[in-house]
């Protein structure tokens, strides 16, 4: 795992940017996103508060052809939001760099969520495998 992406801040889209820019299952995702509600007030209210911190980034390596990116990235996008993380989405095909460096058991699956500070150090990534 790489544990600076600091070069990789401000190459990524908007989450808006990446889903104008689909060119497969926008529709889908843009359906996954309308229907995200918060089940658990106890946990709106973790992400909620995270919203004084400006200490925070997070890159999403994605593709729009991928399953997995159409059904839990809306989702994050939601999660970030009420967190008030600045986000950005790296295409995968355009960062297979990244994507060497957060393997999945060996293979490349996205999305990869990356938390990091704002030198660039990891503190964490997430991916739905």
């Amino acid at each position: 795992m790489k544990q600076n992406v600091a070069h990789k801040f401000g190459q990524g889209l908007t989450p808006r940017q990446f889903v104008e820019g689909m060119t497969k299952n926008q529709q889908a995702f843009e359906s996954w996103y309308e229907k995200f509600a918060w089940e658990d007030q106890d946990d709106r209210a973790y992400f909620e508060s995270l919203n004084h911190r400006d200490d925070l980034r997070v890159l999403i390596l994605a593709a729009d052809w991928c399953g997995d990116v159409v059904r839990n990235v809306p989702v994050v996008f939601r999660i970030l939001e009420t967190a008030g993380i600045k986000t950005e989405v790296l295409i995968l095909e355009e960062n297979q760099d990244v994507m060497d460096d957060f393997l999945t058991m060996g293979g490349r699956s996205v999305p990869i969520v990356i938390f990091a500070d704002t030198g660039g150090y990891v503190l964490g990534h997430w991916g739905p495998r």
